[in-house]
């Protein structure tokens, strides 16, 4: 069975790809996960850092690829620890992106 990558190959709407990332992920990985961004890169910069400083959040960048053998644990045990995503959701703009193909890693 092949599985459905998190992000298309050649992909050309940086955010459409974001959004079929949270999607894919939940739907490999469950609801419990940062609640990641719906945009670009750039458009998470923005709400991260371009905001009064009472306001502003870390950005939390997690680059995924499903070559990498521990894949599964990171995303089962460390992203769903339910400290680790209060502290996410709290303090951070969680943007994801997967770079599995080689011409995702060119955007």
């Amino acid at each position: 069975m092949t599985r459905c990558t998190s992000v298309p190959d050649n992909v050309e709407d940086e955010t459409a790809g974001c959004i079929h990332f949270a999607d894919e992920f939940t739907n490999r990985y469950g609801g419990c996960h940062p609640e990641f961004f719906p945009g670009s890169l750039d458009e998470a910069v923005k709400e991260a850092c371009l905001r009064p400083a009472k306001d502003r959040r870390l950005l939390a960048v997690y680059l995924h690829h499903d070559g990498s053998v521990l894949s599964n644990v990171f995303c089962t045990q460390l992203l769903g620890f339910e400290s680790v995503l209060q502290c996410l959701n709290a303090h951070f703009v969680v943007w994801g992106w997967d770079l599995t193909h080689e011409s995702n890693k060119h955007k």
